[in-house]
């Protein structure tokens, strides 16, 4: 389906199993419940087709698995506006990290801040193993979704303008400041 209208339609115990569904057009009327995304047993039944679809392949695909899981263990995500003069650092930060076995992950803040990039900035800081955030120019960097780093066992984000809670790591100081 893709396109697909299902406005107040009522989908409630449909079989799905199969189903390739892109950019669907919903509606509050449209009912999604009991939605059967497996043939047989065990019968596993979600309430929205779009989870549907990743709820399936978490449990028929080992890589995604793992790439969650790898995510999850190894992912570091680089946040900042990453210009010019602070390439450097974000290089030197992304072969630090690789050395160390972790997974960089870059956000580089090069456009303007939209909720759906707030939203995919949150959801990859909530999957990954930590967050650094490039704050020499916090005004220009939209560094708000940080804030759910909290969520996740990191540095309280008031701490963000504060230099003497920065602490650099080893090797990664930048020259230029």
């Amino acid at each position: 389906m893709v396109q697909a209208n299902l406005t107040d339609t009522d989908l409630t115990a449909c079989i799905i199993y199969g189903i390739s569904a892109w950019d669907l057009k919903f509606s509050e009327g449209t009912k999604q419940q009991d939605l059967v995304i497996t043939l047989g047993a065990p019968e596993v039944a979600v309430d929205n087709i779009e989870v549907a679809q990743f709820v399936y392949l978490l449990l028929h695909n080992e890589k995604i698995r793992d790439v969650i899981d790898t995510v999850g263990k190894k992912g570091v995500l680089l946040l900042g506006r990453f210009t010019e003069g602070r390439i450097v650092v974000l290089e030197r930060l992304r072969h630090e990290l690789r050395k160390r076995g972790y997974l960089p992950i870059v956000f580089n803040f090069d456009k303007p801040e939209t909720k759906d990039f707030t939203e995919t900035v949150r959801l990859l800081a909530g999957l990954s193993k930590f967050v650094i955030a490039d704050i020499t120019n916090p005004k220009s960097a939209p560094l708000e979704p940080c804030d759910s780093a909290g969520d996740h066992g990191s540095v309280p984000p008031h701490h963000r303008g504060k230099r003497e809670a920065i602490r650099p790591v080893a090797g990664l100081v930048d020259q230029a400041s």
